[in-house]
């Protein structure tokens, strides 16, 4: 309600300021918060402050009696404080017993700087360190700094004590830092004062960077709270330095970072009683202070082995089958039965394009979806927000909260384009192994032609790197039906494909044999090695037979090369090299505490003296061949400082062994990212291995060489060569020239490329590249022998020859491939001999054997164009043999003739070769005829067709099978041949008598083919009409437009009612079951026996994007008032079934101009600005407006009398004032 004001006259203002006004007692209208008093526990740290509100609000508060402030204070006590007075009654004379109590207890001054002192000591380093939580740290240990300094304690006098004590709660790069700060400076490492700067310089400094990079850093988040695997994801507002998860600690072994129960140092049970009993600790919750009957926890903790009333880790009667619980998803399960987890193989996609083929693990017991760290930094995911995450176990007495970030991914299956979007905490955690899909039930599904989400094949090492909680696990699953195996075994859907889920033992899924399958294995680990290596070979035999596909280098690989040659240098005659960075990654750390661990593990293998001499002569050529120096005190770059692990590895070759030391640029420290990771790896230039051998066979005469320790030859550039650091002991050389180690450890660093790196490959074969592409000119025979014959650092090549290839080609119902020999003429003798062969199993789909022998063609031919491309032998003198007749005449033949299988191989077939190097040579005397039917390798090791061919083979070509005339007409093509359809020119449809969609309304369409229909009438008969239409001509005019759309939009139906077929399968009308009445369609539907009318029962079916409906529509929405979708829906559904009605209805009505501006944005008026009297500041009621309301009724004594409230307001501060009046 707006009230308008009623300024008051300036005498009634100062009337209210004057002097004699009466004086009132005037109050602040602002509402301040409830002051409230947390209350005392027992920690002794926080008594001062809680003593302090309670004397502010209580203790000094002049209108409270003793008793009253005696029992605010003890309600203000729990726990260990509330035991201690609790047999003390609540009486006055006894308020300053009970302080004083407390007092003592509680208030003692050397108790406290203790308390402090201990948390200083006992400091929990900070597990992921990251600036908020680097943050924490400084600020709690800064407090407790603070009030020893508040309590009159020289902090600097327990300098020595606490300064190692607290730099060992901060990350390894702070210590490292302060330490040379403190030189750099001349101070001491234990003076507190100036760590306490230095740790705020730094704090601060990491918390501006986070600002700056834009990072979440809001002082309140959302905190989910999860469980790992079983995660409760509710979300809780908390501060992010929100600390208030309990810290594991062991009363047992005095040592945080575990449990009671998890303790491993003392594990004898009346050794735990004594432990408990000698430290004053309860037998319930392990805490100080209490025993079990006055414990707070005695009401709900209880021993969950025996449900006693006692800790779990001191019970007696623990049950001997139960297992620990733990957070990873490994189980316990019998030996004769395997549980099979939802998992599948996924492609996951980051925001830059990159993809990657990685596992997922489906878990409806996860609230919350998670990603490895691993995959979030390769692909760049797009971070939506960070967030405190709470993880718990299952039965898990401890949880852990930490900010994890939220990142956005896509994953899509391995099979089709299916994907889903999803957004997933990161997570480190390494998750179990996982268990393979066996073979019965891949050749079970490949039967029925079901895709598995997760199928076995050779390189089954993939990680499960995806979580999918219950978030996001119904967006994953279809509707299908699962398919159920056993009792507890099924195959259920998803859009990756077919999961398998349940446990089984290890009796086979049934399924129907085909000639494909001899036997089925039932040994799960042998089952699973002969699936992998029968893999393997399948793989090394489809080397040369696959589809070419020319894959291009990505813009990243591009990018890497540009940089490679743009920073090209030469110093001393070597190649300086750059390490190729990745932009947005950098090192956490420099790896320095792994790299001294390992340096001592292998000091202790130094007891073994000629291991020490071996591994002394290594590093000692380094030193001596200057590949290797000294590092500088102060690094060039420490962001770009690492230092590298390094082993011995040993190869035994020709009863000679060889040692090499290989660094290792993999290791790293926990939760920070290693040397390789940071690094680009670099597009792969190594040549195919199966094209440098056969280049190499192809020569009489074979050279090989070898380079010299390559990566080594390569000089590392200034600026990188901090970022291969390592620790080695200063040596030292006696008079005979050995060396000898000492006990000094020194810092070495690389001049050289080191042999490690992920990137060392593209390095070395680049540079090689690059220096045969300089010397070309200088050298142009040696630079064309260089450009394809070397593999890393080997070179292998050969003097050339003039040969022939001859291909021999076979298949049967088993089995079909190729065998390629090589044809040498030396002098007037030619030999042929074997040069390749490739092989493979007929399909489990059953073919027709021409077609079988015609994909043996195409292996031939992608066999021929392989060896032909990457050797130097030419392809159109190969001669290529064949038995099949059929599969010689669809090559012979022109391939648009044949059906589409047999078009597009004999297509890619006369790519690579022509039709008149196709033979007919007899089955008998096919090489490759032992390929479809099988050998034994003792057999084949004897055959001599094999390896040298047929033995016209190496004759004159005259000499060679000839064709017969009965080869030309083959009957059998004849089946693959296209049938020729004819199309029909003419077609009929029916025609009405004039277009509908040249009227817009309804009525006159209808008006309009009345009265043609009169003339035609009148035309007929000699009984001519001449007056007004009639409603019967209107309602036949009705009834001719619907005859027309329904034979416009359903004439093969009709033509199938009325010939009383059934209806076509895709027909969008045969769920209605029409039927014909008075040559109208109507629906059949199921109101036969409803008590409605028969236009109702069965209504006229209708499209409703034909015109004349529309029309319908819009004359009905009009006349209905231009009411909504139902209404008009519900309305011509008493007469019409309109196919997709709704969306015509709602078409219709948004081109509806009136329903249109009836439903347009209402105009608004912009509002005047605010009179001078609401904004100019002055006392208040100065200006003032007055209103009434009533009236009121208002009992006097005995009357009712009548009254009125006075509501008055000032117009600027908008302070009220009531009064009221009697009339």
């Amino acid at each position: 309600m707006n009230t308008p004001y009623y300024p008051f006259p300036s005498s009634y203002a100062s009337d209210l300021l004057s002097p004699n006004a009466p004086m009132t007692c005037i109050q602040s209208t602002v509402k301040l918060p409830t002051m409230k008093i947390e209350p005392f526990d027992g920690d002794i740290e926080k008594f001062h402050m809680f003593f302090e509100q309670f004397s502010s609000a209580v203790d000094l508060n002049q209108q409270l009696s003793i008793i009253d402030k005696h029992v605010y204070l003890r309600g203000y006590l729990k726990d260990e404080p509330a035991c201690l007075v609790d047999g003390i009654s609540i009486t006055a004379e006894t308020y300053e017993t009970v302080k004083n109590i407390l007092k003592n207890r509680y208030g003692d001054k050397n108790r406290i700087i203790q308390a402090h002192l201990d948390f200083l000591e006992n400091i929990t380093p900070v597990s992921n360190p990251t600036p908020l939580s680097l943050n924490n740290i400084f600020i709690e240990c800064n407090r407790r700094l603070q009030a020893l300094t508040a309590l009159g304690e020289n902090i600097n006098a327990y300098g020595r004590i606490l300064t190692p004590k607290i730099l060992r709660a901060f990350p390894n790069d702070v210590c490292r830092r302060w330490i040379i700060h403190a030189k750099r400076e001349k101070i001491s490492e234990s003076d507190i004062s100036k760590l306490r700067e230095f740790l705020s310089e730094e704090v601060e400094g990491a918390l501006t960077t986070l600002k700056i990079k834009g990072e979440q850093t809001d002082e309140f988040c959302a905190l989910p709270c999860t469980a790992a695997f079983n995660v409760n994801s509710k979300t809780q507002y908390k501060p992010k330095n929100y600390s208030k998860k309990p810290t594991p600690f062991c009363p047992f072994c005095n040592v945080a970072g575990h449990w009671p129960q998890e303790c491993k140092s003392v594990t004898d049970i009346d050794v735990r009683v004594q432990k408990l009993k000698t430290a004053g600790r309860c037998f319930l919750c392990t805490n100080k202070g209490h025993n079990v009957r006055i414990c707070p926890r005695k009401d709900k903790a209880f021993c969950i082995k025996c449900k006693r009333k006692h800790h779990v880790s001191i019970c007696k009667n623990s049950n001997p089958d139960l297992t620990p619980l733990t957070t990873a998803n490994q189980v316990n399960i019998f030996a004769s039965n395997v549980t099979h987890l939802q998992t599948a193989k996924v492609f996951i996609t980051g925001p830059t394009g990159i993809t990657k083929l990685t596992r997922c693990i489906l878990d409806g017991g996860s609230q919350s979806s998670f990603v490895s760290t691993r995959l979030v930094d390769v692909l760049n995911l797009k971070v939506i927000s960070t967030d405190n995450l709470e993880v718990r176990g299952f039965e898990s007495h401890s949880s852990e909260t930490q900010p994890r970030r939220r990142v956005q991914l896509e994953l899509s299956s391995i099979w089709n384009k299916s994907s889903v979007s999803l957004s997933a905490f990161e997570s480190s955690n390494t998750y179990a192994p996982h268990q393979t899909v066996p073979t019965d039930i891949t050749l079970f599904a490949r039967q029925k032609k079901l895709k598995l989400a997760d199928p076995y094949e050779k390189t089954d090492n993939w990680p499960i790197e995806v979580l999918i909680g219950a978030d996001f696990y119904w967006t994953v699953m279809t509707v299908k039906p699962p398919k159920k195996l056993t009792e507890s075994l099924v195959l259920m859907p998803s859009i990756f494909g077919w999961i398998l889920s349940g446990s089984r033992s290890m009796t086979n899924i049934k399924f129907d044999k085909t000639s494909a399958i001899q036997n089925i294995c039932t040994d799960k680990v042998t089952l699973q090695k002969e699936d992998e290596d029968v893999r393997t070979f399948w793989d090394l035999e489809a080397l040369g037979i696959k589809v070419s596909q020319e894959k291009e280098m990505s813009t990243l690989n591009r990018e890497i090369l540009k940089q490679f040659h743009d920073s090209y240098k030469v110093i001393d005659g070597r190649r300086v090299v750059n390490l190729p960075w990745k932009k947005d990654r950098s090192l956490s750390s420099d790896n320095y505490d792994v790299s001294l661990q390992r340096l001592k593990s292998l000091q202790k293998k130094f007891k073994n003296t000629d291991f020490q001499n071996i591994y002394t002569e290594l590093m000692q050529d380094y030193i001596d061949k200057n590949q290797v120096e000294i590092a500088p005190e102060t690094p060039v770059n420490e962001s770009r400082t690492f230092y590298l692990s390094h082993h011995v590895v040993k190869k035994q070759k020709n009863n000679n062994t060889k040692y090499r030391i290989v660094f290792d640029g993999s290791s790293h420290s926990p939760g920070h990212q290693s040397l390789n990771e940071v690094l680009e790896q670099g597009p792969n230039l190594l040549p195919e291995i199966l094209a440098t051998l056969l280049r190499f066979r192809l020569h009489k005469q074979a050279i090989i060489c070898d380079g010299s320790q390559a990566f080594l030859q390569l000089t590392l550039s200034e600026e990188d060569r901090d970022a291969t650091r390592f620790l080695w002991f200063r040596t030292e050389k006696d008079a005979d020239g050995k060396t000898h180690l000492l006990n000094d450890i020194l810092i070495y660093r690389f001049s050289r490329l080191p042999f490690g790196l992920s990137p060392g490959p593209f390095l070395l074969s680049e540079s090689l590249r690059e220096l045969v592409s300089k010397n070309s000119d200088t050298y142009p025979l040696a630079a064309k022998q260089l450009e394809g014959n070397i593999f890393m650092d080997d070179f292998v090549m050969g003097v050339c020859t003039e040969d022939e290839l001859q291909l021999s080609i076979l298949s049967s119902e088993r089995a079909f491939g190729a065998v390629l020999y090589i044809r040498i003429q030396e002098g007037k003798t030619t030999k042929a001999q074997l040069l390749c062969s490739r092989n493979r199993l007929s399909p489990l789909k059953r073919i027709t054997l021409p077609r079988l022998e015609l994909m043996a063609c195409l292996i031939g031919a992608r066999l021929l164009n392989y060896i032909c491309y990457n050797t130097s032998l030419d392809r159109n003198a190969a001669t290529l043999w064949t038995d099949s007749t059929v599969a010689l005449s669809w090559i012979r033949g022109d391939p648009n003739r044949w059906k589409t299988f047999v078009c597009n191989r004999t297509t890619e077939i006369l790519d690579y070769t022509t039709p008149s190097q196709w033979r007919h040579c007899p089955g008998s005397q096919n090489p490759a005829d032992h390929i479809s039917r099988g050998i034994s390798p003792i057999e084949l090791s004897s055959l001599d067709i094999w390896w040298d061919g047929p033995d016209w083979l190496s004759q004159h070509p005259d000499n060679w099978p000839t064709e017969s005339d009965s080869l030309k007409e083959i009957p059998q093509c004849k089946a693959e041949a296209r049938k020729t359809k004819v199309q029909p020119l003419c077609t009929a449809t029916f025609q009405p008598v004039i277009n509908a969609s040249y009227f817009s309304s309804y009525t006159r369409l209808l008006r309009v083919t009345a009265w043609i229909l009169r003339f035609l009438n009148n035309c007929k008969s000699k009984h001519r009409l001449f007056q007004e239409l009639t409603s019967d001509e209107i309602e036949k005019a009705k009834d001719y437009w619907i005859l027309v759309v329904q034979k416009q939009c359903f004439s093969v139906e009709i033509k199938a009612l009325e010939k009383s077929m059934p209806l076509p399968a895709k027909s969008k009308i045969a769920r209605f079951n029409p039927f014909l009445q008075e040559n109208h369609l109507r629906l059949g539907g199921r109101l036969q026996f409803a008590q409605v009318t028969s236009g109702e029962k069965h209504p006229l079916l209708l499209d409703g994007s034909h015109h004349f409906v529309q029309l319908l529509i819009r004359h009905t929405h009009v006349r209905l008032h231009h009411l909504g979708v139902r209404i008009v829906l519900s309305e011509l559904r008493s007469n019409y079934w309109i196919l997709r009605g709704r969306e015509a209805i709602k078409r219709v009505i948004h081109g509806c101009l009136p329903c249109r501006l009836s439903k347009a944005p209402r105009g608004t008026q912009i509002e005047a600005p605010l009179p001078a009297d609401r904004v100019t500041p002055c006392i208040p009621f100065s200006t003032t407006g007055i209103d009434f309301a009533g009236p009121l009724y208002v009992r006097n004594s005995k009357s009712l009398d009548t009254a009125y409230i006075a509501l008055f307001t000032c117009s600027t501060t908008r302070a009220l004032h009531e009064h009221l009046w009697e009339n």
